[in-house]
């Protein structure tokens, strides 16, 4: 309750002291007695009613506490700082942080998101360290009909590259991160002015990027890469055509992608819960 709540109470209180202590008075008024012949009965004294106490104001009221302000979302050039110390105070926080880049947190993350939702992966400026091995495959001694060119298969070694990731955001996926992310939202937003965009904003552009990942077509484990220069592809060409996002989720393998699909469901179903940052 702050200062003014309070002196308002007080009055009504005092107001309503003043109020008992008229009527009391006024019901202990009596009238002159008349005079009565002698064979009228006395009438019996009238009972006297106990006097009300009177409020004892010596002791000073209590200073009122005030409330301490509330914290605030950190600048976006001074946010990387706030961010490490944040996420640190939260369960597998430390294992966030040996995954985050060291700078540019929020401009990455920002960055990242918005190319997800266009259906691109950034290859450089990365928010988040790629896994540890590197992309493996297994030759399978064959060769396409047309081009001639030798068929690769994804080795089951290189869906394990993924499971950390996996498997930290299924720890995290809490009301507790969505609760930091509510905290930092007016950083993202300030970061997603500086790209340009005219229109929306971040919070829009990340349920845009989950549903795009959401929307990645079912697909059986033996998928079939041809390499004609360094960089592997699809030999089938509607897969090649598919949205880098969309063949980044292929690469998961079909276990990785179900497990991730089911933490994007639960993310996106708690993001759209919250209300928007006004600006």
């Amino acid at each position: 309750m702050n200062k003014k709540n309070s002196i308002i109470v007080l009055s009504i209180l005092l107001i309503g002291i003043a109020a008992l202590v008229l009527l009391r008075a006024t019901l202990n008024k009596e009238e002159p007695l008349k005079p009565v012949p002698l064979s009228t009965p006395t009438p019996e004294p009238r009972a006297t009613l106990t006097p009300i106490p009177t409020p004892d104001f010596k002791h000073p009221i209590q200073a009122l506490v005030t409330p301490e302000p509330q914290p605030t979302a950190p600048p976006l050039n001074d946010s990387d700082a706030h961010i490490q110390s944040r996420l640190g105070d939260i369960p597998k926080g430390a294992e966030i942080l040996s995954f985050l880049t060291n700078e540019e947190i929020v401009r990455k993350v920002v960055r990242a998101v918005y190319g997800l939702g266009e259906g691109r992966v950034v290859k450089e400026y990365r928010p988040i360290a790629s896994p540890e091995k590197r992309f493996s495959t297994i030759k399978i001694g064959q060769q396409t009909e047309d081009t001639q060119q030798e068929l690769y298969r994804i080795s089951q070694d290189n869906y394990a590259r993924y499971e950390k990731h996996i498997a930290l955001l299924a720890a995290i996926n809490s009301p507790q991160l969505i609760t930091l992310y509510q905290f930092y939202r007016p950083t993202l937003e300030a970061a997603y002015q500086e790209l340009g965009v005219r229109q929306g904003d971040f919070h829009g552009s990340l349920i845009k990027a989950i549903n795009l990942l959401l929307n990645t077509p079912e697909s059986l484990d033996d998928l079939l890469l041809v390499r004609p220069s360094v960089v592997y592809k699809y030999s089938n060409p509607t897969l090649e055509k598919l949205p880098s996002a969309h063949k980044l989720m292929l690469r998961m393998g079909q276990k990785n992608r179900g497990a991730l699909k089911l933490e994007l469901h639960v993310l996106k179903e708690r993001l759209e819960q919250l209300i928007p940052v006004l600006n």
